[in-house]
């Protein structure tokens, strides 16, 4: 892990990137604006978090450090990181930066309801966010976290996409001059997730699936919907034992 403050002062804001290290949008955006040396208004802590993961291009070095956040122990590399972590980011508000192989756009996760994040929410300029809390509650503690995915893993789109959205959150809490571009997001909230392997997901992320449409498969066999639902985070290739999750609009 490593940590730079830009600006004077104890910082009420940070971003962080590379939870995972094969994720590197975040850096190279967060990169690019410091090139750029805006004038700092407030100050804001950046922490590169999986430091060791991303020089090795891998997602993590022991387990995912973003299923860790409250180690019973701290053995591995990431249960230590998580620790280190939380202690740099607590009571801040937090930008937590993320890419995957499931959408194209930028698309904000959380974890639980929270007026601040909701309203942090609306500043970045995203059409979509999704509430993961139902099947996923980890959360980092004592933050208001906001979670982005930012386009395809290691596609350029994702890492002007990264961008954008670092430069809005900075300018919604004044660290730097400017307006962000506020955007109510669809919102929903994922239910359940979709337990299997080896399919082809052949729909794409946030468009309505109905009841008995085929949205993944396998040679000839066919994954077809039990109820209506909207796709989230779901793609071929992005996960080990799952197609990603099902959601509903709020």
């Amino acid at each position: 892990m490593r940590t730079k403050i830009l600006g004077q002062g104890e910082p009420e804001h940070a971003v962080l990137y590379c939870v995972h290290g094969n994720e590197p949008c975040g850096k190279l955006a967060v990169d690019r604006i410091i090139h750029e040396e805006p004038e700092i208004k407030k100050p804001v802590k950046l922490v590169f978090a999986n430091e060791k993961a991303f020089q090795q291009g891998v997602t993590h070095i022991d387990e995912d450090l973003n299923r860790v956040w409250h180690p019973q122990k701290q053995e591995t590399h990431e249960e230590k990181l998580a620790k280190k972590i939380q202690k740099e980011i607590k009571g801040k508000t937090v930008l937590d930066i993320h890419s995957s192989f499931s959408h194209p756009e930028a698309f904000g996760l959380k974890t639980r309801d929270s007026e601040i994040v909701d309203q942090q929410m609306e500043k970045l300029g995203l059409k979509q966010s999704a509430d993961i809390g139902p099947v996923y509650d980890s959360q980092i503690q004592d933050t208001n976290r906001i979670a982005v995915e930012c386009g395809y893993t290691r596609s350029q789109q994702a890492i002007e996409n990264a961008y954008n959205v670092v430069k809005n959150f900075l300018k919604a809490n004044q660290i730097i001059e400017g307006t962000a571009k506020d955007r109510k997001p669809c919102q929903y909230r994922i239910h359940s997730k979709v337990e299997e392997t080896g399919y082809q997901f052949t729909r794409k992320n946030f468009q309505r699936i109905e009841k008995g449409e085929t949205y993944a498969i396998k040679g000839k066999e066919k994954l077809k919907a039990s109820e209506e639902f909207y796709p989230v985070l779901m793609s071929t290739t992005g996960y080990d034992n799952m197609i990603g999750f099902k959601a509903k609009p709020k």
